[in-house]
Protein backbone atom coordinates (compact mmCIF):
# COMPACT_ATOMS: atom_id res chain seq x y z
CA UNK A 1 0.00 0.00 0.00
CA UNK A 2 2.64 2.18 0.98
CA UNK A 3 4.55 1.72 -2.33
CA UNK A 4 1.46 2.32 -4.24
CA UNK A 5 0.87 5.61 -2.44
CA UNK A 6 4.74 6.46 -3.43
CA UNK A 7 4.06 5.33 -7.32
CA UNK A 8 1.37 7.63 -7.08
CA UNK A 9 3.42 10.83 -5.49
CA UNK A 10 5.99 9.92 -8.38
CA UNK A 11 3.16 10.56 -11.02
CA UNK A 12 2.45 13.51 -9.49
CA UNK A 13 5.83 14.90 -9.39
CA UNK A 14 6.60 14.39 -12.74
CA UNK A 15 3.39 15.60 -14.02
CA UNK A 16 4.12 18.85 -12.20
CA UNK A 17 7.76 19.06 -13.17
CA UNK A 18 6.32 18.40 -17.20
CA UNK A 19 3.89 21.52 -16.47
CA UNK A 20 6.73 23.55 -14.97
CA UNK A 21 9.23 22.73 -18.00
CA UNK A 22 6.50 23.50 -20.24
CA UNK A 23 5.81 27.50 -18.69
CA UNK A 24 9.39 28.07 -19.64
CA UNK A 25 10.83 26.96 -16.31
CA UNK A 26 9.77 30.21 -14.02
CA UNK A 27 11.16 30.93 -10.56
CA UNK A 28 7.98 32.37 -9.30
CA UNK A 29 4.17 31.94 -10.06
CA UNK A 30 1.72 28.63 -9.56
CA UNK A 31 3.61 26.76 -11.31
CA UNK A 32 6.29 27.05 -9.25
CA UNK A 33 4.71 26.29 -6.42
CA UNK A 34 2.86 23.50 -7.34
CA UNK A 35 6.28 21.91 -8.68
CA UNK A 36 7.79 22.93 -5.07
CA UNK A 37 4.94 21.24 -2.91
CA UNK A 38 4.40 18.14 -4.99
CA UNK A 39 8.76 17.66 -5.16
CA UNK A 40 8.48 18.14 -1.17
CA UNK A 41 5.68 15.72 -0.62
CA UNK A 42 7.66 13.23 -2.61
CA UNK A 43 10.98 13.67 -1.00
CA UNK A 44 8.99 13.28 2.75
CA UNK A 45 6.79 10.05 1.26
CA UNK A 46 10.38 8.64 0.34
CA UNK A 47 11.87 9.24 3.97
CA UNK A 48 8.64 8.12 5.54
CA UNK A 49 8.98 4.59 3.86
CA UNK A 50 12.74 4.56 4.48
CA UNK A 51 12.43 5.19 7.96
CA UNK A 52 9.38 2.64 8.04
CA UNK A 53 11.25 -0.40 6.41
CA UNK A 54 14.60 0.61 8.92
CA UNK A 55 12.10 -0.06 11.91
CA UNK A 56 10.86 -2.81 10.61
CA UNK A 57 14.32 -4.64 10.13
CA UNK A 58 15.03 -3.47 14.04
CA UNK A 59 11.87 -4.83 15.25
CA UNK A 60 12.18 -8.52 13.50
CA UNK A 61 15.80 -8.37 14.69
CA UNK A 62 14.81 -7.57 18.07
CA UNK A 63 12.45 -10.60 17.64
CA UNK A 64 14.32 -12.81 16.64
CA UNK A 65 17.12 -11.76 19.44
CA UNK A 66 13.91 -12.50 22.16
CA UNK A 67 13.21 -15.60 21.02
CA UNK A 68 16.86 -16.88 20.96
CA UNK A 69 16.42 -17.88 17.38
CA UNK A 70 19.92 -17.99 16.01
CA UNK A 71 19.16 -18.61 12.60
CA UNK A 72 16.69 -16.20 11.93
CA UNK A 73 18.66 -13.89 13.43
CA UNK A 74 22.06 -13.54 11.20
CA UNK A 75 19.02 -14.67 8.06
CA UNK A 76 17.42 -11.53 8.80
CA UNK A 77 20.92 -9.86 9.05
CA UNK A 78 22.37 -11.47 6.18
CA UNK A 79 19.14 -10.39 4.02
CA UNK A 80 20.04 -7.21 5.10
CA UNK A 81 23.91 -7.19 4.18
CA UNK A 82 23.30 -8.35 0.60
CA UNK A 83 20.32 -5.77 -0.03
CA UNK A 84 22.55 -2.88 1.02
CA UNK A 85 25.51 -4.10 -1.92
Amino acid sequence: MILFRLCIKLHVYVYGRRIWAATGKPRMGKEFDFMRQVKRRYKVAIKTKESNSNEQFSDSLNDALLSKDMNSFFGIRGEQNSASL
